[in-house]
């Protein structure tokens, strides 16, 4: 952060004023220079009288005690002094002579800022209290207390980027002598909020919002051109570095890969176009080549690819992405610039860098710097081409914005950018854009300029920060491997067990852990129990692999048994319903021929008695006729009612009659009846037959 005060306490105003930018700015837009106003009237009101000259030295001087704004450039102050003495409700009065005045009573404004600082201040204490207990709970032995824990928690959002496109001191050696150990608490502790406390991990992110906002505040985004604004980065050349790429390729941790993205779609949106220098592509085929030929047995670090590592690419696989990069970056939007465009025909750069730079003295003092670059004079060469292109591509100009600086280039190593700028004097134009810019601080300005409501990105570089504070560093990994070799030639180690820790990705985070990212505090005891973590982390995955199996086996049977049960289910139904259409048709059939048959035989019967009653009759009227005695007429009725009682046996033969006429009538109506219904049956015994051959 640009903020910075001295070692007791002030630094913790770094903490707070962040917070208060946090609190003051506007979701969806931010006025830059409309938030240092704020800051500027209250030294202002603290050091001038109503009435008097505006001291502007002690205006700045009092923006670093009070409110931890470091080296605050003097422009800077003198546009906002202007701003403030413009419009009706103007504070101050400006003269010929650049002198201003001040022409108001602020006290009102001042007790506002005073309430909105002493909120601030209280719950970035919350914070610094949660830290101070954690760091005493889990390393006893760095004596934490609130007014150091307070400085290494601004010093740990300096040394994650934040503020590296600035000068600032380091103040981490003058507090504790392993940064990696702090780190490393630290990182765990914002984790760890994250997971378990949403309040506390809320206002870590509101200061991690703030330190944004505060590594881009100088830049007045109130004050660029409109057509400028229009244009937004159509004329801006973003250059990628080599570990960036690695991140948006996918290749490292999750969490870099989405902070890639945002800042790749925000670039993207707003019409900047994307390069990677032939060097920078060649040094990534190098470290994938690496990564594919490396014998765990040698014992040499490679480069950490963590996604790859985690999901054990082959050979062939590796092999593939190598074939595949230039599509793979075409499909991210990155194109590779041509070398012959800035190299000649011997691969130097085609302008002289001295026209504008000192190629060697810039080279020299990175290297005296940054000690890394010694392993490796390619490396340097690579990096240090990049910045003298861009700064050749500049004609050796200055530029105020990002949206017309011509090129940039970016890139992950913070170290770099702090020392780039260092000897360019950069740390001089707080104002101006570097030729070399970091990824956070890019996303920073973008964020701010144009994706302001996208409330996630100071949320992404947090957690990204935290994990990168977590995994071991290269001192660690370089330490571990050294003790490794050790043991295993002592034969404390197998070599397969030590080229198992090596290249273990759980092994990698119990490292941290036993040591907590103190390379010093690595030796054989340290080692066997990562060693006997990882046995027990495997023993334990192995377990939940069988177990997850067996279960996998039964609920595989369960499955068949119910499938097993369905089909039979299946089955018995299917057999159901050929049995139902048949008896269906049965039954259709019976009905049918009882009806028939009852009606034929109430016909024959009725047809029997009306005879029967008829021949009575006859008889009794031709006995009546042909005798006239009362005796014959007495014979003839007695022979007429016997005739008449011959219905009741026929009764009995008409039963028997409807039976054989059922029996007749029934088997041929059936057969009518399935020959209907015969279709349906067909379907269902192939469907019955289809489940039983499946079985």
């Amino acid at each position: 952060m640009i903020f910075k005060g001295g070692f007791e306490m002030k630094t913790s105003r770094t903490l707070i004023s962040s917070a208060m930018l946090t609190a003051m700015c506007d979701t969806n837009s931010i006025d830059n220079l409309k938030l240092l106003e704020k800051f500027v009237a209250m030294c202002v009101a603290e050091t001038t009288d109503v009435g008097s000259l505006i001291d502007k030295d002690k205006v700045l001087k009092r923006m670093d005690e009070s409110y931890s704004f470091h080296d605050m450039p003097m422009p800077v102050l003198e546009k906002i002094l202007q701003r403030m003495s413009r419009g009706s409700e103007r504070s101050i009065t400006t003269s010929t002579s650049n002198n201003y005045k001040l022409i108001k009573n602020l006290d009102v404004e001042l007790a506002t800022f005073k309430l909105q600082e002493h909120t601030a201040q209280a719950e970035t204490h919350n914070i610094i209290a949660a830290l101070t207990d954690w760091l005493r709970k889990v390393s006893p032995e760095m004596k934490a207390d609130e007014n150091i824990v307070s400085i290494w928690l601004g010093d740990f959002f300096d040394a994650r980027g934040v503020d590296v496109l600035f000068d600032i001191d380091e103040l981490r050696a003058d507090t504790i002598k392993n940064t990696d150990t702090l780190n490393y608490q630290i990182g765990r502790f914002i984790l760890d909020a994250k997971e378990t406390d949403d309040i506390l991990f809320a206002k870590i992110e509101d200061i991690a919002r703030g330190a944004m906002i505060a590594s881009a505040i100088y830049i007045d985004t109130s004050n660029t051109p409109a057509f400028v604004k229009e244009r937004r980065l159509t004329n801006l050349s973003v250059y990628l570095d080599t570990a960036f790429v690695l991140s948006a390729l996918d290749y490292k941790r999750a969490d870099q890969k989405k902070a890639a993205d945002t800042l790749l779609d925000m670039l993207r949106e707003n019409g900047a176009s994307l390069f990677i220098f032939p060097q920078h592509k060649d040094e990534i085929i190098d470290i994938l080549r690496n990564f594919r030929d490396r014998d765990a047995y040698d014992a040499k670090p490679s480069q950490p690819l963590e996604r790859l590592e985690a999901e054990q690419f082959t050979t062939i696989e590796i092999d593939q992405e190598i074939q595949s990069l230039t599509s793979s970056l075409k499909s991210l939007g990155i194109a590779e610039a041509p070398r012959e465009s800035y190299l000649d025909e011997i691969g130097s750069l085609k302008k002289n860098p001295a026209a504008y730079i000192n190629y060697s003295g810039l080279s020299d003092h990175v290297l005296k710097n940054i000690p890394r670059y010694s392993r490796s004079n390619q490396m340097l060469q690579n990096d240090i081409d990049a910045i003298s292109y861009i700064i050749l591509q500049r004609d050796g100009m200055r530029y105020e914005t990002i949206e017309s600086c011509q090129s940039i280039f970016l890139t992950t190593n913070y170290s770099l950018v702090r020392e780039a700028n260092q000897f360019l004097r950069y740390s001089a134009y707080k104002m101006q854009i570097s030729p070399i810019i970091s990824d956070i601080d890019l996303t920073s300005i973008l964020w701010i300029k144009y994706a302001m409501q996208n409330n996630n990105i100071p949320r992404l570089w947090l957690i990204s920060a935290a994990n990168a504070a977590v995994s071991p560093t290269a001192s660690v990994m370089g330490k571990f491997y050294e003790v490794t070799v050790r043991m295993s030639k002592k034969g404390d180690l197998t070599e397969d067990e030590a080229a198992n820790l090596r290249y273990s990705t759980y092994a990698r985070a119990e490292i941290m852990s036993v040591c907590g990212g103190n390379p010093d505090m690595l030796d054989d005891t340290s080692v066997l129990a990562v060693r006997d973590r990882v046995r027990a982390k495997y023993t334990e995955k192995e377990a939940a692999e069988t177990a997850a199996a067996k279960a996998d086996a039964e609920q595989a049977k369960q499955d068949r048994d119910t499938a097993s049960q369905k089909l039979i289910s299946s089955q018995s139904e299917i057999k159901r319903s050929i049995g139902t259409l048949r008896k269906t048709a049965r039954k259709t059939a019976d009905d049918r021929a009882k009806k028939i048959a009852r009606r034929i035989k109430s016909l024959i019967i009725a047809a029997l008695v009306i005879i029967m009653i008829a021949t009575a009759i006859a008889t009794v009227i031709v006995g009546i006729s042909s005798s006239s005695g009362i005796l014959t007429f007495i014979v003839a009725l007695i022979s007429g009612l016997s005739a008449a009682t011959l219905w009741l046996p026929l009764m009995k033969v008409g039963n028997l009659l409807e039976n054989r006429l059922f029996n007749k009538i029934e088997g041929t109506l059936y057969i009518k009846e399935l020959a209907r219904v015969t279709p349906q049956i067909q379907v269902l015994e192939d469907l019955l037959k289809d489940s039983s051959s499946a079985t």
